[in-house]
């Protein structure tokens, strides 16, 4: 018999698999979008900003039970799957290194990074027949500020609903929505902030709803434009409740260093997830010009999140990407060992 604690944990184990990963402008083109912060916040503030996080990180995870302990404790789980093939297939260490509508999603402050106008659509085959659906849009306004908005569907597939027996009464399809509304602003000293509030809806026999906030910060590029970090706050808010059953959302605490040069970046990231361990990403990528404006990317990634999770090889992703200054196709591979493979499909669209 199917009830709310036991989708959640077969949820858990859909949605840990596709964290190891939006489409984004060559590094040639975003790079030249970053202003020349000659008197921004002193690079000597921001290190100290992250490094004080880092040496936290261990006893925060401790005090608030940020452990594998929570493992099937949460809701809405499709909420820690990953957007955007580029973002994927980089091991989802993307919090600092977004420059595209998708940031609405990974870092809002990221949203200063978008020129003028950025769209961004992906459809993702998961595990078995469930898939995930992503829609982003993000505008400039003004010189320092920006907004975007985006949506997140997520089907888990037919699932066979049994009584206390055991005996078949049909199938029916779980599925998840989340639509969000990010601000942000990049302050005098460089500093860019950003801040998203969704709405949650998820549906397995009966439908839940709750609200929920991410807040991102974004420090100015250092070393000739080329480094920066980033820290963000996902899934804050309320509670799913089914009936007299109530999960709290899978809160996630995040901090992040890119670095990009003009055809190569590498980025590296440190997650708090309330439901698992801490756990580490790290992604790659070269840009390669072909013809004219055409470049090729190539990306590879590392998350340690489903190492524990899922027996095999796993925890690896892999990634392609054909861009040009006017739009981008991207495509990511994830292996998930025993469970399966997942594939991650997007476009993204500058104008």
């Amino acid at each position: 018999m199917i009830n709310q604690r036991h989708y959640n944990k077969f949820s858990h184990v859909r949605s840990s698999t596709l964290s190891v990963t939006s489409i984004a402008p060559s590094l040639r083109h975003s790079a030249a979008l970053s202003p020349n912060h000659s008197t921004t916040l002193p690079l000597y503030h921001s290190t100290t900003l992250l490094a004080l996080f880092l040496l936290l990180l261990p006893p925060l995870a401790k005090a608030g039970g940020f452990n594998s302990s929570g493992v099937g404790t949460t809701a809405a789980g499709f909420l820690k799957l990953g957007v955007g093939a580029r973002a994927v297939s980089l091991g989802e260490a993307y919090s600092a290194l977004a420059d595209d509508a998708s940031a609405v999603t990974w870092n809002p402050a990221a949203l200063t990074r978008v020129s003028k106008r950025s769209a961004t659509l992906m459809h993702g085959l998961h595990l078995d027949d469930s898939f995930l659906d992503y829609g982003a849009f993000a505008q400039k306004l003004g010189h320092s500020s920006a907004w975007g908005a985006a949506f997140q569907y997520f089907s888990a597939g037919k699932i066979t609903e049994t009584d206390a027996a055991g005996t078949e009464l049909g199938k029916f399809a779980p599925n998840d929505k989340a639509v969000s509304l990010a601000l942000a602003h990049r302050l005098k000293s460089g500093v860019s902030l950003g801040l998203s509030g969704k709405l949650i809806q998820s549906t397995v026999l009966k439908s839940a709803q709750t609200a929920a906030a991410d807040a991102g910060l974004l420090s100015p590029s250092y070393f000739d434009d080329q480094f920066s970090f980033a820290l963000t706050v996902s899934n804050a808010g309320g509670k799913m409740k089914f009936e007299s059953e109530s999960e709290r959302l899978p809160l996630l605490i995040k901090a992040g260093a890119a670095w990009r040069a003009e055809d190569m970046a590498a980025c590296l990231e440190v997650g708090l997830p309330v439901d698992n361990n801490p756990f580490v990403a790290f992604g790659v990528e070269d840009i390669v010009p072909v013809s004219g404006e055409w470049s090729v990317a190539g990306r590879a990634g590392i998350n340690t999140r489903t190492l524990k999770d899922i027996d095999g090889f796993t925890g690896i992703s892999l990634g392609l990407g054909l861009i040009h200054p006017a739009f981008s196709w991207d495509y990511g591979f994830l292996p998930f060992g025993t469970v399966g493979l997942s594939h991650r499909m997007s476009l993204s669209f500058r104008f």
